[in-house]
């Protein structure tokens, strides 16, 4: 919704240079918003009086857009109109995240009543003539009614959302746009003519949004389309630092620094939840890790990154040593340039200044079911740099270096509480390595848990030099032959042929007693999972209509480097 009580509708000649209405998914929901012109030094009503850029516009506030929100009837556009802005000095298009969330149906209803009542109102103007005093008060019932829509309904404190829309820069030069919110800042450059924007960001119920060109330019824009789309709230399973600045106060390698004991606290409550901790800076390696050991956390940070090369280069190599998805990841840095050149290398990666924590630490929190597993997660990737290490030392013999690791493996049903919470967790916590990519409520997995119409196992790995602990679940149906519903694994056993030992123990337990000649799998494809897709075929399985099938008489069980205990 907009503010379009004084704004003076527009009919422009640039239809032809728009594309066609952005296409919407009908099924994602969007917060009910409320756009307004604003100014970014404002402090009404005494500001009216003292400012001398003060423009009185028709309902006697400030004229912070030369038209006012006007509405663009020519533009095609999933509601009813886009909408033209003229910036003044110091103006601001704002509206205020409330976390509520509607379908795309009633958004557009909502936005259309809107219209009706501001229809209304604009009459009223016209035909009577009001002071200053009975205007308010018109606009105050208006502003009831609308926030009645807006503010109504269920919200959450913290969510993830998408700002998407288009907008037209009027002119011949490049413009760019900032958008805000109390802890986030994004810049977007606009060309001379149509823009597609995208910005996901992080959603507080009762923070501010606001749109404004850098450097007071009097952009002119037309929006099409702007909506704040709710996003999946992926889970966050590693925060990299920066450390000048953001984990502490000052510059190291300058002098003395204040360690910023918020932070520290952060960080240890994150660990104990089984979120990682890591650090990409710009500093010498040797004085930031006694600085931290001084501090008592240099245990805390997996794979640092401290050095003077690129910090996206860094975070980049980070990734690839944890093999975890890069949209599961949390950036923290104080610096502007930094937070840029990071998010245009790696876009899906969530990057925020400074103060994001520790504000946000609950709503992170809220998401996290802690288990035996997610309490040793550092430790157990600090065994992986060890074997790291040492694989190095094989060069490319891999199989010898599998076979030197005397990997273990035990197989049972989950009976358990901690076994039956942990099964949950990689069923909703894996991407990658997840065939179903379903996510269990409480009662859905109770349910399928309990059921005597199903067989699951989970499995439990270790070696040399450590335990692994639960990393993998698998939820079967036999009939004439046996299905696959759910098959997990963490990515922190992949390339150990652990899947092998599964479906050999599988078949030996189920298909040849049964007379049983194969196996499918439905596996359901996202933008996450190809790697189970190609352990799946690794395995011998076989795309056939939709379906992965394996002939067992085609399983391969030549080489399994786990010692099965059962």
């Amino acid at each position: 919704m907009f503010q379009y009580e004084w704004g003076q509708n527009k009919s422009l000649e640039i239809e032809q240079l728009f594309h066609s209405s952005i296409v919407f998914d009908q099924s994602s929901e969007r917060m009910l918003s409320s756009w307004e012109e604003h100014c970014l030094e404002c402090s009404p009503p005494l500001c009216y009086k003292s400012c001398t850029k003060f423009l009185q516009r028709p309902d006697s506030k400030c004229r912070n857009f030369e038209t006012g929100i006007s509405k663009v009837n020519n533009v095609p556009s999933f509601y009813k109109d886009a909408v033209y802005i003229k910036f003044r000095d110091w103006a601001k298009l704002e509206t205020k995240c409330t976390n509520v969330f509607n379908s795309a149906r009633k958004d557009k209803f909502y936005d259309n009543v809107n219209g009706l009542i501001i229809r209304f109102i604009a009459s009223i103007y016209s035909l009577l003539p009001l002071n200053f005093k009975r205007k308010r008060k018109i606009n105050g019932l208006y502003y009831l009614i609308r926030d009645w829509f807006i503010f109504r309904g269920k919200h959450d404190e913290v969510t993830n959302v998408e700002l998407i829309g288009h907008i037209y820069l009027l002119g011949d030069k490049k413009t760019t746009i900032r958008i805000e919110t109390t802890n986030q800042i994004n810049k977007i450059v606009l060309e001379p003519g149509s823009n597609k924007i995208s910005w996901k960001f992080l959603s507080h119920n009762g923070h501010l949004l606001k749109i404004f060109p850098e450097n007071d330019i009097n952009a002119e824009l037309i929006i099409q389309d702007l909506a704040i789309v709710k996003q999946p709230n992926q889970l966050v399973k590693c925060v990299i630092w920066d450390l000048d600045n953001t984990l502490w106060e000052g510059v190291l390698l300058e002098g003395e620094i204040k360690p910023r004991d918020e932070i520290i606290s952060t960080i240890k409550e994150l660990d104990s939840h089984g979120i990682l901790n890591s650090i990409s800076s710009k500093n010498n390696y040797e004085e930031a890790k006694v600085k931290l050991e001084s501090l008592g956390i240099w245990e805390y940070f997996i794979f640092p990154k401290i050095n003077w090369s690129p910090k996206s280069l860094n975070i980049q190599e980070t990734i690839k040593q944890m093999n975890i998805g890069e949209d599961s990841i949390i950036f923290i840095d104080d610096n502007l340039f930094e937070r840029e050149e990071v998010q245009s290398k790696l876009k899906l990666l969530r990057v925020y200044d400074q103060n994001f924590f520790p504000s946000n630490l609950i709503g992170i929190l809220d998401k996290i079911e802690v288990t035996q597993e997610s309490k040793n997660r550092r430790r157990s990737y600090q065994i992986e740099n060890l074997r790291q290490i040492e694989q190095s030392s094989f060069g490319t013999d891999y199989l010898s270096f599998l076979l030197s690791c005397e990997l273990k493996m035990t197989i049972e049903k989950p009976t358990e509480m901690t076994q039956k919470t942990r099964a949950k967790e990689l069923l909703n916590r894996t991407n990658q390595l997840n065939l179903s990519t379903k996510r269990y409520s409480d009662d859905e997995f109770e349910e399928m848990i309990n059921s005597d119409d199903y067989k699951h196992y989970i499995f439990s790995v270790s070696d040399k030099y450590g335990d692994y602990g639960i990393v993998g679940f698998i939820n079967l149906k036999i009939s004439n032959f046996i299905e696959i519903i759910d098959f997990v694994i963490s990515c922190r056993v992949v390339q150990k042929m652990v899947e092998k030992s599964v479906i050999d123990y599988i078949i030996k337990q189920h298909a040849f007693s049964n007379d049983i000649h194969f196996i499918q799998a439905y596996y359901k494809p996202t933008l996450k999972n190809g790697p189970m897709f190609n352990t799946l075929q690794d395995l011998g399985f076989e795309l056939e209509s939709g379906i992965m099938k394996l002939p067992i008489d085609k399983f391969d069980a030549a080489f399994l480097p786990v010692s099965l205990v059962e």
